[in-house]
Order: structure tokens, then sequence, then C-alpha cells
């Protein structure tokens, strides 16, 4: 039975499928991916979103114990969104390909992901927001319900992880600005993750839709 998974709605047999998958864990773009399983790029391009969905729903189940938390910020990309779709209004005059915000600082020309990494190795993230990090957007994305046993909260010096640790009864441990740790504590686990996300969205797949960004991250 296909209802409720991946493969509801779809006339393609299951090997196609997990050639697919396999095209996607290969980092396979997504012509390269279409040619290979031969199929449709819209095609292609629709069961990655699927797929991403998929994967973007078990964010944040399993991260606890020791966690480094810290935020990236990538630029919106309203990639996709054509001047000719009644349905979405451009909030800006749109950038040229390969540009970068004007606005200095974190401007919401910027989305804000905070990201949690285990001592385990278990990495999630999630767009929050717009703008600078708040206890707020940390909440959203790691609050009780999505994340149960913390045990220390190594963070920055930014005080929103102050209220996070307070929700989650953990230890909070912040590196200064000026220092890369603090005894055996540092967050170069979660800086690591900041980099892989950043060079899938700017590099492997060279620009991705902020509203999808969520399931490149998974």
């Amino acid at each position: 039975m296909s209802t409720n998974t991946i493969l509801s709605g779809t006339k393609k047999a299951l090997s196609v499928w997990l050639n697919f998958i396999d095209c996607c864990l290969d980092n396979y773009d997504v012509e390269d991916s279409a040619r290979k399983c031969g199929i449709h790029y819209n095609t292609a391009l629709n069961w990655r979103h699927k797929l991403q969905l998929l994967v973007a729903s078990y964010l944040c189940e399993d991260v606890s114990g020791n966690v480094e938390m810290d935020v990236a910020y990538q630029e919106i990309s309203y990639k996709g969104n054509h001047k000719n779709n009644k349905d979405f209004v451009m909030p800006r005059e749109p950038h040229k390909r390969g540009s970068t915000s004007t606005t200095r600082g974190l401007s919401n020309d910027k989305v804000c992901i905070p990201c949690a990494v285990s001592e385990s190795g278990i990495a999630a993230g999630k767009i929050a927001k717009c703008g600078a990090v708040s206890y707020e957007a940390l909440a959203a994305v790691f609050g009780k319900e999505r994340i149960n046993n913390l045990t220390k909260i190594i963070s920055d010096s930014n005080s929103s992880y102050l209220h996070l640790a307070a929700d989650h009864d953990a230890v909070l441990i912040q590196i200064p600005a000026e220092r890369h740790s603090v005894g055996q504590y540092n967050i170069q686990r979660v800086n690591s993750f900041h980099t892989m996300i950043k060079n899938l969205i700017n590099h492997t797949y060279r620009g991705v839709s902020s509203k999808h960004l969520n399931g490149y991250i998974a």
C-alpha cells in the first residue's frame, strides 16, 4: 500500500524511486537525476522536494545530552517565485543571480537558522525567522516538545540561550566572543554543520529557494 507514503500518487515503479533516492544521496543535480532515472525534469524536482519534506518531518527528535548550539544565517532567496505568479508578490526588487544583500548586518534580508549538534553527532536545524536570533526563535525550533533530556547547552555568548537553558533545566556553557573554547567545551561541531549547509546550498546546488531550505537542511 502506498497511501500516505512518498509513493502515493505516482505511477513509477519502486525501482525508479530507489534509483532516484540514490541520486539524491550522491548529490546529483535535478537534471542529472532526471536523465539517470528516465523521468522528466519537473518530476525529479517534485520528487526531491517530496523526499525532503519527509526527512524534515524527523528533524530535532533525537538531539539530547550535551548539545552544541549556534545560529547560521542565509540570504533570503525567492528563486522559483516568478513575477507572473499571481499568488506571489515580491517584497523587494529581484537581485541579479550571484549578488548579495545590500543591507548591512543581520537584516530581514537574511533567514535565521538555529542549529544543534549532540555529542553523539546527531544534527538538526530549521529556519525560525528573519533577522537576528531571539529566544522565541530558539524556542520555536528547540522547545520541549521537540527536544528532551538536554544535559548541557554549549553556545556562543548570546543571551537568548539563557532562557532556553532554563526551559530545559540544562546547564549552559557559553563561549565568550573573544575565545574559541571554555575548558573542554567548544562549538566546533555545530560550526562544521553550518559549513556543510552553506556548501550544499551555495555550491553543490548553486542556490536554493528559502521556501525549500528546511528540506535541504534535513
